[in-house]
């Protein structure tokens, strides 16, 4: 088993905990409107946990990834117990509420496996370009793509909840992995503070710009991995063991059915609180036990997968085999 490098691994961990308390700031109690500290404190924490899911994809980008029946597999197998466990569990609290077959769809996953079908020619594309096409590709690209999200979202960019803007992501990833930034650590404080409270302005006015294309998200997002990344490097295995098991966080959380009870949930301690700190502090406990059982649960699908995988083996690393030679022919 390959070292996992435990600075990254740590900011997984960050950015799942805060995607989490994102759902629970815009989902549960809708967007803020108007200029307000509570708006631009809602619109400002927003553009950390939106960035959060920019992160995940920069470092898939950095270290690189491939194309793999094996892992996609793996990925519906997470999805589907997730869902699973999400209607059970529904079902006990809510017994009127009936499956929704929306609980399968998980935007994310969907881009994510469209991402690891591009990776071929992602991956070729970043190594016949040089520093300058390469930071000129993705400027324009990231550039264009927000400014098409923000002006003509008719055209179907879809936010950037799409595996092309994932491919945009990607590469920029792969650019800070190639070249490095050559900037001061306290200067990248300064951009990631100053992006922060300047989209939370912003957004409080126009909410719906606190998107996954918006410009400012992105440049908070490169700027807190290029943070994390300039940490001391270490390993750690509890970390290391806590992030293997993220992303059943976000499938649980995600699910229409899970949604259900996480967001009631939030309505409920709302409702039955006399003062914000008491909120935010029932809130904060709820946020942190939904994250501590779904890293369990993930750890028993992850044990689960490991055992049915043993019967689908070979046929699966055939396919992948033959990928891989088709690939390295076309390369």
């Amino acid at each position: 088993m390959k070292n996992r490098d435990s600075r990254i691994e740590l900011l997984r961990i960050v950015s799942m905990f805060l995607i989490i308390c994102g759902h629970a700031n815009y989902k549960a109690f809708g967007m803020p409107h108007g200029l307000s500290w509570i708006a631009f404190s809602r619109s400002a924490f927003e553009t950390l946990s939106i960035g959060s899911v920019m992160i995940f994809i920069v470092i898939t980008g950095y270290y690189g990834t491939s194309f793999s029946f094996k892992r996609i597999l793996g990925l519906l197998f997470q999805c589907l117990f997730a869902v699973a466990l999400s209607l059970i569990v529904v079902s006990k609290f809510y017994p009127d509420r009936s499956f929704s077959f929306q609980s399968l769809c998980y935007w994310f996953v969907a881009s994510y496996i469209g991402l690891l079908i591009m990776t071929p020619v992602l991956n070729l594309a970043a190594q016949s370009m040089n520093k300058h096409l390469h930071l000129t590709f993705i400027l324009v690209a990231t550039v264009g793509y927000s400014v098409l999200d923000t002006f003509l979202p008719s055209l179907g960019v879809r936010h950037g909840y799409s595996t092309l803007w994932f491919c945009v992501v990607y590469l920029i990833g792969n650019y800070l992995h190639k070249y490095p930034v050559n900037i001061s650590t306290r200067l990248i404080v300064v951009i990631v503070l100053s992006c922060t409270l300047l989209n939370g302005v912003i957004c409080s006015i126009v909410p719906q710009l606190n998107t996954d294309s918006n410009l400012l998200i992105v440049v908070v997002a490169v700027a807190i991995f290029e943070l994390f990344n300039r940490l001391p490097a270490f390993e750690n295995k509890h970390i290391n063991m806590i992030s293997s098991s993220t992303l059943m966080v976000y499938l649980t959380n995600d699910s229409s059915m899970g949604q259900l009870l996480y967001l009631r949930t939030l309505h409920k301690i709302y409702h039955s609180t006399d003062s914000m700190p008491l909120f935010l502090l029932e809130s904060a406990l709820w946020i942190v036990l939904w994250f501590a059982v779904a890293i369990v649960v993930g750890h028993i699908c992850s044990f689960c997968w490991r055992h049915i995988y043993r019967w689908i083996r070979k046929p699966v690393e055939w396919l992948d085999n033959r990928f891989a030679m088709n690939t390295k022919a076309l390369n």
